[in-house]
Formats: C-alpha cells, structure tokens, sequence
C-alpha cells in the first residue's frame, strides 16, 4: 500500500456524515429494509420519488458488515422518473468507510446504533441538489477497514448481479420496474482507495450501463492509470474520466502518466492546473484539475457541482 493513500485515507476518517438507524424489519427473506433515524428529510420508499432505501443484500459486494448496517444505500432524487430516461450513479468510498457515514446529514450519525456518533458527508442530500433524474447508489465496501479491497466486484458477472437484485428489490419495495442496467446514462464515482472495485470492473468485458458513460475519481488515481486510458479507449459508449488531484506526490504523477498516454495516442484532454472552471469542457474525453481543497474534502466539495455539470453535457458530446 502506498504511504501516500495510507495517510490520505488516514485523514477522510475525520470527516464521515452518517445517520442511524432507529429499527429494522425483514424485507424478503434475506432483505433487510433498514429504517432511518427520526427527523431526516429523506423518507423511505413510498412509490414515488424521492426516496431511500437501506438495504441488506444476498449477493452483497462484501460480507463483513454487522447485521444491523446495509449493504447498499439507494437513493432517488425528486426528479427521478421510472418511465423516464435517467442517470445511474454509483459512488465507491475509501478506508474506513460505512455507507450511513457517507448518505446522511447530521453531526450524530452512526455506522449502527451501538457505534459512536460522528459528523459525515450528507451525499443523498448533494445528490438531490445536483438536480437530475438520477438513481444514486451507494455500496458497502470492506467494512470500517484500512484497506484497498474490491470484494466481489473483481467478479466478471457481479454487477449484473448486483444490479438486478437491487432492480428486484426496488419492484417490491416501490412498486416501479427501474432497471437499472437499462439507464442510458451512468457515471461512477470513487474516491481514495474507492478507485480499486471501480479500476475491476473496467478491466472486465461486461459493460458498464449507458450509451453514455462518465467515470470520477476523487484524488483517487494511485496506480494503474494504463487501465483507465484502456478503458476511455475502448469504443462503445460515449466516454468521458474526469480526475481530481491534490498535493499528494503519487496521484499527480499517476494523472499526469495517465494524460501522456493518451496524449500520445491523440485523445483530445484538459489537463490543467488549476481549478475546475465552468462551463465544463464537455468536448474533452479525460478531464484532469487540481483539486482546490484537499484529499478528505474533495469528493464533498465536487460531488453536487460535478453531477450537474455532467448532466449538462450532451450524449456523444465528446
């Protein structure tokens, strides 16, 4: 492991946003719909959107979580449609993490109940504020662990798996057929050591979903960029990586290896340093910017204005 993720993912620790769980019930035999803490503006499935949904999985990505934490947190945002064309988005979080931590506002949020409270990242609220017809996912990696994992998602036919029981899932718990295999665009977010399930399944033949496909990485390049630019330069879907640096000595120079291999085979990129500017370069395949704050803040501060900006880029605009 590198000295540098080591100490990056060191401090994220300091700043999880996450929300209990006041009960649970049984949701279909090895489903567990878990229900969250009194007093949040999100409220769990009714049909419509919005929603979110804590849900325990057969075929969970990772087995190590207690059981009264979720595999997966699932969010639909107010302008999510099921009969209409939206945006699946998956975020993969580093060391230490757990998914309540990630989802919820609130300065008393809990892994579980029995779990110290602590301050967190609010992402089912920066997902609505993004303002798109988007499916928010967000899985349970290596549970509260300091370390690069990518559990099942190294798999070759995991996440055709993963999708469709979350796709069963949501048909019972809302009443609404949302296949998500089926969303034409999606975009895949990592940050930290999140790039390693994300870097897996890029190197896999199966497919992410979407004619039009968008992957982020939050200060979260530490290594394989050759597989990265493999990906951006496989034809199929309309590509675009978008990657965020901060002072950290092996991610700079990762991104700066991945932008000279794809200088040299003539992709068109928008490497600076320097903040990212708006509008967003929408014509540019691979997009790389410092990040103005540093390695714990960065996914936080981006999350909402990046969405948006992606969604305003036109399929194939690259």
């Amino acid at each position: 492991m590198h000295r540098s993720l080591w100490l990056g993912c060191a401090l994220c620790a300091w700043i999880w946003v996450y929300s209990p769980a006041a009960s649970s019930e049984r949701v279909q035999g090895q489903r567990q719909g878990l229900a969250p803490q009194e007093g949040l503006s999100l409220p769990p499935a009714k049909g419509r959107a919005p929603f979110h949904l804590e849900l325990r999985l057969k075929q969970a990505p990772f087995r190590d979580a207690p059981q009264d934490a979720p595999h997966v947190i699932v969010h639909a945002s107010s302008h999510f449609r099921a009969d209409r064309p939206f945006t699946l988005v998956v975020f993969f979080h580093g060391w230490s993490g757990c998914t309540r931590v990630l989802a919820y506002l609130g300065k008393e949020a809990r892994c579980t109940p029995s779990m110290p409270p602590a301050p967190g990242w609010g992402l089912l609220e920066r997902h609505e504020r993004a303002g798109l017809p988007s499916l928010l996912i967000v899985p349970q990696l290596a549970w509260r662990k300091r370390e690069t994992k990518t559990g099942r998602f190294r798999e070759a036919s995991y996440l055709r798996a993963f999708l469709r029981e979350l796709r069963d899932i949501l048909r019972a718990e809302t009443g609404q057929e949302i296949d998500l295999e089926a969303a034409p665009r999606s975009v895949w977010l990592a940050h930290s050591a999140g790039y390693a399930p994300l870097r897996d399944l890029l190197e896999q033949d199966t497919p992410l979903p979407g004619t039009s496909q968008d992957v982020v990485l939050f200060d979260a390049l530490y290594e394989d960029a050759a597989v990265f630019a493999r990906w951006l330069r496989t034809p199929g879907a309309h590509k675009r990586l978008v990657s965020f640096y901060t002072s950290d000595a092996t991610t700079q120079a990762q991104n700066r290896a991945l932008a000279e291999r794809l200088r040299r085979a003539k992709v068109e990129l928008s490497f600076e340093d320097r903040e990212l500017e708006s509008p967003f370069p929408c014509a540019s395949p691979l997009v790389i910017r410092r990040s103005r704050v540093g390695h714990g803040r960065v996914a936080l501060t981006y999350f909402s204005p990046l969405l948006r900006a992606l969604g305003g880029c036109e399929p194939g605009e690259t």
